[in-house]
């Protein structure tokens, strides 16, 4: 049990004010002024563009990702900070319609926030209304799950209201007709007891700035289930088809993965593809059952070899790695997307 006595007193509140907006900023908690001074003057001021790796900035999505892991009973390494919470809720819902076939329904209810419905139009309109939105009242979404509905997105608090879903029951009746679930926790992160993990849900996001306190303005975050992460094994750093060949049969043997990153290197300079040590990886590893997505150059030559070797996208390099320089090669680029049917990433 919470002993709020002691959580009050980690907060600054004004003297004589009981404060019930927690729903909509949270106090500051009282080490956040020490935090930012760290910050400020021992961090940016000193380390400057060392203070990304120095002072772990570049790793906090991930850290502070796997607090929150714990504060709604998610796994670890399954939850990322960062961007805003419409966002989040574009990329869950555009990650989670990939998953659901010929079904073409988003239902939703009328007691969700409304920049989540925002969010969801939008993405149905960008699609060329291919998805429909089906709207039903909070205590009717139980009788409208169906093995019509693609994914279920719902906010687990009204924040008007205080009405609360059972995520628990809800999610295995959406999971048992094949449902993809994705819960906005915005309202219930920190205040209630949340367990994704027993849950088994698919995708939740939710914001920072309320019962978490991490102030105004502070990110969002996003929760993936790990059976629905994909990962993928590169070979970044070889400059032999024999390194190459090895690592991904490394990947492989560990975690069975066949979709893979495949990059040999002939230049540590520039870092530009050997193009024949490329190839003939390429066509070893297709023989071998992997599905290969290639960094190559942009000859439309090449490509062309590439797709006839059972490559499955390619990546040609568009300007040297690092350059900030965009595309600049836009004529082999063009050619090359008109002669070969390969996806170009």
């Amino acid at each position: 049990m919470t002993n709020f006595e002691e959580t009050k007193k980690q907060f600054i509140l004004p003297k004589g004010l009981i404060y019930l907006d927690g729903n909509s900023l949270g106090p500051m908690p009282k080490n956040v002024p020490s935090e930012i001074n760290t910050l400020l003057h021992e961090e940016w001021s000193n380390l400057l563009i060392n203070g990304w790796n120095d002072a772990e900035w570049m790793f906090q999505p991930e850290n502070l990702g796997n607090k929150i892991s714990r504060i709604i009973g998610a796994e670890d390494n399954s939850v990322v900070v960062g961007e805003t919470l419409s966002v989040r809720v574009f990329q869950a819902l555009s990650s989670a319609i990939k998953d659901v076939g010929k079904r073409k329904i988003i239902l939703t209810d009328s007691g969700n926030f409304p920049s989540d419905l925002y969010m969801a139009q939008g993405l149905v309109h960008l699609l060329n209304d291919q998805l429909e939105i089906r709207i039903c009242a909070p205590e009717e979404v139980l009788d409208s799950l169906s093995d019509e509905i693609a994914v279920l997105m719902l906010t687990d608090v009204d924040y008007r209201t205080g009405r609360r879903h059972d995520i628990s029951v809800i999610s295995k009746i959406a999971k048992d007709n094949g449902i993809v679930t994705i819960w906005d926790l915005a309202h219930s992160a920190g205040a209630l007891n949340l367990n994704l993990k027993e849950w088994n849900i698919d995708y939740a996001v939710g914001c920072t700035y309320k019962y978490l306190n991490a102030g105004p303005g502070s990110p969002a975050f996003i929760y993936v289930n790990p059976k629905k992460i994909t990962y993928l094994p590169n070979t970044a750093g070889c400059f032999t088809s024999k390194d190459a060949l090895r690592t991904l049969r490394l990947a492989r043997d560990i975690g069975g993965w066949k979709l893979v990153k495949l990059e040999v290197l002939g230049d540590k300079k520039n870092l530009f593809p050997d193009m024949i040590e490329t190839l003939k990886s390429t066509e070893v590893l297709t023989k071998e059952g992997f599905k290969v997505m290639v960094y190559c150059n942009d000859d439309p030559l090449m490509a062309k070899r590439l797709e006839n070797v059972g490559a499955c996208a390619i990546m040609p390099l568009a300007a040297p790695i690092g350059s900030g320089l965009g595309i600049q090669n836009t004529t082999n680029i063009k050619i090359i997307r008109s002669q070969t049917k390969l996806p170009l990433i």
